[in-house]
C-alpha cells in the first residue's frame, strides 16, 4: 500500500508521519485490493476547540473510502479516522462477497 501524507501550512513532525505510516499499514496493510492512501493534514487558526482536520482516503478498485475527523490533536484524528474506515471497509466487503 503506497501512502502519501499532505501537510498544508505546515510540516508533520517525523513522529506524526512515522505514527500514521504505522497505524494504516497495521489496520488496512493486510488488504490486497487497497491500492494507496492519502491522507490531509490541516490545522485550522480561527476554530477555538477543534482545530486539527485530518482527512484519510483509501482508494480500491471501483470504490473509494473517506473518513474526516476534526479533533484537538492529530494522534486521536487518526484513531477516530481508523475506526470509520474499518466500518466502511467491512461493509463493502459483505457487500462483495455476498454477491459474487
Amino acid at each position: 500500500m503506497n501512502i502519501k501524507i499532505q501537510a498544508v501550512h505546515f510540516t508533520p513532525s517525523e513522529a506524526l508521519s512515522d505514527r500514521i505510516t504505522r497505524k494504516l499499514n497495521k489496520h488496512f496493510g493486510h488488504y490486497p485490493y487497497i491500492k494507496d492512501a492519502l491522507v490531509f493534514l490541516k490545522v485550522q487558526e480561527n476554530e477555538p476547540e477543534l482545530k486539527q482536520i485530518m482527512e484519510i482516503r483509501l482508494r480500491v478498485p471501483r470504490a473509494e473510502f473517506f473518513a474526516k475527523t476534526k479533533d484537538v490533536n492529530f494522534y486521536v484524528a487518526l484513531d477516530e479516522n481508523i475506526n470509520k474506515l474499518r466500518r466502511q471497509l467491512e461493509k463493502y466487503k459483505q457487500k462483495v462477497y455476498a454477491n459474487p
